[in-house]
């Protein structure tokens, strides 16, 4: 007989474990710190160290689907818990060279592909309706409150020594314990209930939501990627400064994350574009003003974007498939997001290419270019969708 699950200490976990799906962001304040200790590395390879670890989440995410015919997903969440403390341990102990720190950052990405999929389709699993919306909202904010958490910690951390920035991660101990003693162990239903259902019907919009969401991260890292470097290079402040606005940047996720559920029953779809809009304005802000009142106001609003447009493309993603291959349709939204998180770095290049200079703030104009542009883009896009929807309902009413 099935042992009754408590749905209440199901949220709490999930919610504990989304504490570390931003967790490379959360390394952010260390990035000026890594550039001096190799001054040989170009600020591309440098960056990388940050976003790597989107390329392994990338692939596990999508691998763990094959995996949960095999194991539950207990077993694999806590697999991933174990990779990211062992990725926050060793790091202290062994940072000699970048090609080690890549190593660290691998076994991160490893860690959170096999962890952020897998807790979030616990929602789907559990949870449905208004309640479900509501806790995707919570669910995102507490994205952002963990590496606000991480931030301000590692920057803390990063101004003793930079590589003290890895201990952060220990910050996913809680939720492994609570994964441990609350998330069910159906290792044979789970699998068997996989099997059966192998044949997953997949939409191109399904594929369509997770594409926005790798557009969306791409521009989004821009910000962390860059923040620490563009302080050093204006004279705003320090690491522990960076530590600072990463993690007012992030407060405004959590803030945004707390009233995503009903900012959804009004705008629906249109949570997309908005997402984009306060991208481009909070970048506008941080790379105008070039001083520390304007950075934190830009921070904050460029934070609350992603709170908006990623709750939102995970919702429809897993309306896509099957409820009970959720962790699929997850998968796909975070294999998404993690290669443009991944290729982020990639516009430095282009805005050497564009702009003719390497100045950190012309990266950051590219960007509100970008994000000026998907926002308009989404916004008719999302418009089209409701018109076209709209004759068809009123015909089935008819």
């Amino acid at each position: 007989m099935e042992k009754s699950v408590n749905k209440r200490m199901i949220a709490v976990t999930v919610l504990l474990l989304s504490l570390m799906q931003m967790a490379p962001t959360g390394l952010a304040p260390m990035m000026s710190g890594v550039s001096e200790a190799f001054p040989g590395a170009s600020a591309e390879s440098v960056q990388f160290l940050m976003t790597m670890s989107g390329i392994f989440v990338l692939v596990l995410s999508l691998f763990s689907a094959w995996l949960l015919r095999r194991f539950s997903k207990k077993a694999l969440i806590c697999t991933g818990c174990l990779c990211m403390i062992t990725a926050g341990i060793l790091p202290v102990l062994f940072h000699g060279s970048m090609g080690i720190l890549r190593v660290w950052s691998s076994l991160l990405g490893i860690g959170m592909g096999l962890v952020c999929a897998l807790a979030i389709s616990l929602l789907t699993d559990y949870f449905d309706g208004p309640k479900k919306a509501d806790l995707m909202g919570i669910q995102s904010a507490a994205n952002s409150f963990g590496a606000m958490a991480m931030s301000l910690a590692g920057g803390v951390l990063a101004s003793a020594a930079w590589y003290l920035n890895y201990a952060v991660l220990l910050l996913v101990v809680p939720g492994f314990v609570c994964c441990l003693l609350f998330v069910p162990g159906k290792k044979g239903q789970e699998g068997q209930r996989y099997r059966e259902e192998q044949k997953i019907q997949i939409s191109g919009r399904l594929f369509g939501y997770a594409f926005t969401g790798s557009l969306f991260l791409f521009c989004f890292n821009a910000v962390p990627t860059n923040l620490s470097m563009f302080i050093s290079e204006n004279g705003i402040g320090n690491a522990a400064t960076a530590g600072v606005a990463s993690a007012v940047s992030l407060l405004g996720g959590v803030l945004a994350g707390t009233i995503f559920g009903k900012v959804d029953r009004y705008l629906h779809l249109y949570t997309i574009p908005l997402g984009f809009v306060c991208l481009c304005v909070g970048i506008v802000g941080i790379v105008g003003g070039r001083s520390l009142p304007f950075l934190l106001m830009g921070c904050l609003i460029s934070g609350s974007a992603i709170t908006f447009t990623m709750p939102q493309c995970m919702m429809q993603v897993t309306r896509e498939v099957n409820p009970t291959q959720a962790a699929f349709g997850a998968a796909v939204m975070l294999a998404g997001g993690n290669l443009g998180t991944f290729l982020s770095p990639l516009l430095s290049g282009a805005a050497l290419r564009i702009t003719g200079k390497s100045a950190v703030a012309g990266r950051l104009y590219v960007c509100i270019g970008i994000t000026l542009f998907l926002g308009i883009v989404y916004a008719a896009a999302v418009t089209a969708v409701q018109k076209s929807t709209v004759p068809h309902r009123e015909k089935m009413v008819e």
